[in-house]
This record gives structure tokens, sequence and C-alpha cells, in this order.
């Protein structure tokens, strides 16, 4: 499926997000091999009533018609052809445990370091204003590869009539200043990269908030710096009930 730059989107049997003003595009008619050059590697022209994950998303009400507007690559007769995926998203690798969840700035000072790029693997959520264009901040997850950043559910869902969810910000520490600057040293600029999908726990319960986590990816790499760094995630479960936790 094309790049999906300002909302969200739901990938089989995930939940995902979206929003947008609707429009359609002209019809027009292709040949296939125009329609198949219309859509990325991975995934082919085909009518939407056949591609299992559009549809699935439409029924969920899941995809904006500006979203449909961008994976669509023609028409046959009045009925839609959209890029439909012909092969699976793999995973990404995971992060070297060597090479995550402690600054860089790690063997200059002791372990309790809390200055600039002393938290490197928080982002923040941003939120654009359907009517003035602003991006305000309202919640925040964590780098956990260069394209995804974990968060809740309830944040990454947590669109409104008036706002929607639309971007990341990595490297940040201070919010008045930019680049952030220690005593030493200033770090690199802040990145603000756009989300490409949200994908949400299949079993999330609002309600409850069961489940309550969710995967921003992202339309680009992060450059991974001082103030830009992924955190550590567990292989496998492990207790973790008495012990005393950070809330960053």
């Amino acid at each position: 499926v094309k790049s999906l730059h300002d909302e969200v989107l739901l990938v089989d049997g995930e939940t995902v997000v979206t929003n947008g003003e609707s429009k359609k595009l002209p019809s027009a008619a292709y040949t296939d091999s125009r329609q198949d050059f219309a859509c990325e590697s991975g995934a082919k022209c085909i009518l939407l009533k056949n591609c299992k994950l559009v549809k699935q998303l439409m029924n969920k009400n899941c995809l904006a018609n500006n979203r449909l507007r961008e994976i669509t690559c023609g028409y046959s007769g009045d009925e839609p052809l959209v890029c439909c995926p012909t092969s699976a998203i793999n995973s990404p690798e995971p992060i070297n445990k060597g090479t995550c969840g402690q600054p860089l700035l790690y063997n200059w000072w002791k372990n309790d370091y809390q200055g600039v790029g002393g938290m490197p693997f928080i982002a923040r959520i941003g939120f654009r204003s359907k009517t003035q264009g602003t991006v305000s901040y309202p919640c925040c997850g964590s780098i956990i590869s260069p394209r995804v950043v974990l968060t809740s559910a309830h944040c990454a869902l947590a669109q409104t009539a008036k706002q929607y969810v639309w971007t990341v910000r990595v490297g940040e520490y201070d919010t008045s200043s930019d680049p952030d600057c220690g005593r030493t040293f200033c770090a690199h600029p802040v990145q603000d990269i756009l989300i490409s999908h949200v994908i949400v726990h299949p079993g999330y319960e609002p309600k409850t908030f069961r489940h309550n986590i969710a995967l921003l990816v992202l339309r680009h790499n992060i450059n991974f710096s001082v103030n830009a760094q992924p955190v550590c995630l567990r292989s496998h479960a492990a207790p973790v009930v008495g012990l005393r936790a950070k809330l960053v």
C-alpha cells in the first residue's frame, strides 16, 4: 500500500485510524501494465472489491476517502482499482541489546544522568488541528526501531472532531529551545517525522484499557544520535510485580 502520511491505517486483524476530506479521482482507463506501474513494489492494481485488506479497512470505517484516493490506481468502468499488497510486511529486525536502552553519554556520566540525551528513547506524539493546522503533543511513546514508536492505544486512537494523530517528535529535552544544549555540548535538532500508519493491538478494550498498546509506523527512518536512540524490549516475559519503576 502506498505511504499514508498524516493519518492511520489498519493491517490484517489490527486496528488503524485515519482522517481526511473526501475527494474522488477522475475516472480513467489504464492498461494492466500502467495500472501496476502506478503501485509500489509489493502491491498490485486490482478491483477494490477483490482486495481483502482495503475492504476490511472500509468495513470498519478505518479508511477515509482521501486515503483511498492515494492508493487508487484507476477505474474499471465505475469500479475503482486499488494498489493491493501482494506480499507480507516483514517485521523490523530487533535492535541489538548492546546498543539500546542507554544514553550515548553512559560512559561519561553516572547511571542516573538526567540531562540532554539522558532519555533518548522518548518520542512525543503530535496531533494536528483540522482547523488551524497547529500541532500539539498530548502523549508520548518510546522509540523501538528506526521507523517504529511504541505507545498506548488510547493515545494512538485519541483523535477527535478537531484533531488527529499526525507526527512524532524525537530528540527533544527542553521544549523551549532547539537545539538543546548542556553545559559542555549541544545536541542535534529535534526530528519531526510524519506517521505512515498506526497498528493497534487487536485485543484492545477501551473501557478496561486491556491490551492498551499500539505501534506508530513512521514514513521515514529516525536518524539515531545522542538524543534519539531506541529503548530495549524484553525478548521474553518476565515478572515485574514489586519492582521499582521510573516514570519518564
